[in-house]
């Protein structure tokens, strides 16, 4: 994995709600990891550091922002949450899962909501993280719009490796809208192979959308180690899926790409 540090300035000023946003203490990184992009940043000091990244899909269908802090809490445990951006006010209603590395002493919180924010997350100055379980933190964003420019060329770097041309969403006026998400995964989808075995992980898949808002072509693009979770991901989209095309700049239905990671834990 390579990085690339980003040297941004720090805006004074914005206008963010209480409670008082984190203070950066570093600089903007790009990270290139197998299947994603990631933005990440350092706020505070010490044991008050927090880490926030960001991982938007290339698609521009869904957005995973993962914060890390001190103190191992939780095993693991999943939530409900709220991420609310600044000055716009736009919202996104998030899963959470919250989940302890106790070999690092940390706590990560990783929220994953799936819409097209893309834009608003390139004009923000601040974030508000609103778990259902645990407290609300906000938190300084500044100069997203130049941060976003280094994560553009790592995303057009992995599209290509994933054999999509980079420029599609160029073309693309309106986004595929997912029919129903929620509904897509289930409890009911864990492999019976998988379940005897103990097995959990994140299977990171992409697939086609047509031009009616049909799915096909879907393939791994990051395994979770077990075979039976990557199908299973796979057949459970394929299964039940379904989009409003996406639009091109005439206005008339285009062919368009999608990613989803996965999270398999035992039920």
């Amino acid at each position: 994995m390579k990085s690339i540090l980003i040297a941004v300035a720090l805006l004074q000023g914005a206008a963010v709600p209480d409670p008082a946003p984190l203070t950066p203490s570093g600089n903007w990184t790009v990270d290139y990891g197998d299947a994603d992009c990631v933005l990440s940043r350092d706020f505070g000091i010490g044991k008050a550091r927090t880490t926030l990244g960001f991982s938007p899909s290339p698609f521009g269908d869904s957005v995973e922002v993962v914060t890390m802090t001190a103190g191992a809490k939780f095993e693991y445990r999943k939530s409900k949450a709220r991420l609310t951006l600044q000055p716009s006010g736009f919202t996104m209603d998030s899963d959470a899962y919250i989940y302890g590395l106790k070999d690092k002493a940390m706590t990560v919180t990783t929220f994953t909501a799936v819409g097209p924010a893309a834009t608003h997350w390139r004009t923000s100055t601040g974030v508000a993280l609103e778990p259902a379980a645990g407290p609300r933190a906000t938190i300084a964003v500044p100069d997203m719009a130049k941060a976003f420019g280094a994560l553009n060329t790592c995303q057009a770097d992995l599209v290509k490796s994933w054999g999509v041309d980079p420029a599609e969403l160029d073309k693309t006026t309106v986004l595929a809208v997912p029919v129903a998400p929620e509904g897509w995964f289930s409890n009911d989808d864990y492999p019976s192979e998988a379940l005897q075995n103990g097995q959990t992980g994140t299977s990171v898949i992409i697939w086609s959308i047509d031009t009616r808002g049909r799915i096909s072509d879907c393939k791994v693009v990051k395994s979770s180690g077990a075979p039976s979770l990557d199908r299973a991901s796979c057949q459970a989209v394929l299964r039940r899926g379904r989009y409003e095309p996406a639009l091109g700049i005439d206005g008339k239905p285009v062919p368009t790409h999608a990613m989803r990671k996965v999270i398999w834990r035992m039920p």
